[in-house]
């Protein structure tokens, strides 16, 4: 039988696994460090709303980093938006216990997060090892640069293209005693599926940031405990995922997304200056003739809730989108931010029209 054929049957969910009677459930709050020195995020606002299948569809893994400084604002808002807290509710003896921005059985988050980086890679930072405090949103600092550079080290071995930069490198690892206590045997599969719906809204978020990211195989598992503090002899948490996350050469910030200065905070672009169309006007009568026609879109008629057409192509998009086979047409709608926004037939012509697009 395979590796993955044991682990398959050896974390197969019964039904004595789905109980919690007489099991003690402690430890579920989000891992954090009490001793260790706080480093305070900044908590920005959201920048102008990105299309979410134009995401999906530029989503690569991309390692052409760049010797320049993430800066503070990209990096806060990819771990709150990748991993921070959402909300929170009533449960397991908690009235707010936190709820994140990924799912996870039984909402018991056992997905912990560290990062490590040299002294000039996140702008305004000290380099380190730090773990993520979601609640609060903040770093917890575990270890100077020089200790996170033994993982960086260790990549080397199997990775010899990392010695051409040095990217963030942000760890998971799973806390699987977290998920044992409720879940039993079943909690080997349940983990290694939250890490993977944590790895991706990682590369989401940095897709929409307009940072380069990815998944990185070949660090050796005891080198990466021992820098991070943990132990995977004591069957309670385990490093699983190295990601590395910075500055592409073939990337480019888009003013959405301008998080630097301002302590951090999202920079939202100016207003239009070119004033819509006027509203249409609203009455009660059902002659055509007294109606003012809608605009159209060449897809389909434009709803009073729609932005206005836009009047001219955002800056350096020439009215079109990119695809892996060149240039396609745009005719979704754009907003008043100039942001386009494909419409479902849009999607599904680039689809078909180019089929599965390839993913790394």
């Amino acid at each position: 039988m395979s590796v993955f054929g044991e682990f398959y049957r050896g974390t197969a969910i019964v039904d004595r696994d789905l109980s919690v009677a007489g099991k003690e459930l402690v430890g579920l709050w989000p891992k954090e460090y009490p001793e260790a020195p706080l480093l305070d995020l900044p908590l920005g606002e959201t920048g102008p709303p990105v299309s979410l299948w134009e995401i999906l569809r530029r989503r690569r893994s991309r390692r052409d980093w760049i010797s320049e400084e993430v800066r503070l604002g990209e990096f806060s808002a990819l771990l709150h938006h990748a991993a921070g807290v959402t909300g929170h509710m009533s449960t397991y003896g908690y009235s707010e216990y936190p709820l994140r921005a990924f799912p996870s059985a039984g909402g018991l988050q056992s997905t912990e997060i560290y990062v490590t980086f040299g002294p000039r890679a996140v702008q305004g930072l000290d380099g380190g090892v730090f773990h993520y405090r979601p609640v609060g949103h903040k770093l917890e600092r575990l270890g100077e640069s020089t200790d996170g550079a033994e993982i960086y080290r260790s990549l080397l071995i199997r990775q010899p293209w990392l010695s051409k930069t040095e990217p963030i490198v942000v760890v998971l690892t799973v806390a699987y005693g977290r998920l044992a206590r409720k879940y039993g045997h079943a909690a080997g599969r349940l983990a290694a599926m939250e890490v993977g719906w944590v790895g991706q809204n990682i590369y989401l978020v940095a897709e929409a940031l307009g940072l380069s990211v990815c998944a990185i195989n070949g660090a050796d598992d005891r080198t990466v405990a021992n820098v991070l503090g943990i132990s995977i002899d004591e069957d309670e948490e385990y490093p699983m995922l190295v990601m590395g996350v910075g500055l592409g050469r073939t990337r480019k910030r888009t003013t959405e997304h301008e998080l630097g200065g301002n302590g951090g905070r999202v920079s939202r672009p100016a207003a239009d200056p070119t004033p819509g169309p006027p509203p249409e006007p609203r009455s009660g009568s059902s002659d055509p003739s007294t109606r003012t026609p809608s605009a159209e879109t060449p897809d389909r008629a434009r709803r009073s809730s729609d932005p206005p057409p836009a009047t001219e192509s955002p800056p350096g998009t020439d009215g079109c989108s990119y695809s892996s086979s060149g240039l396609i047409p745009r005719s979704g709608v754009s907003t008043k931010s100039g942001q386009f926004r494909p419409t479902i037939r849009e999607a599904r012509r680039v689809r078909n029209a180019h089929g599965s697009l390839s993913s790394a």
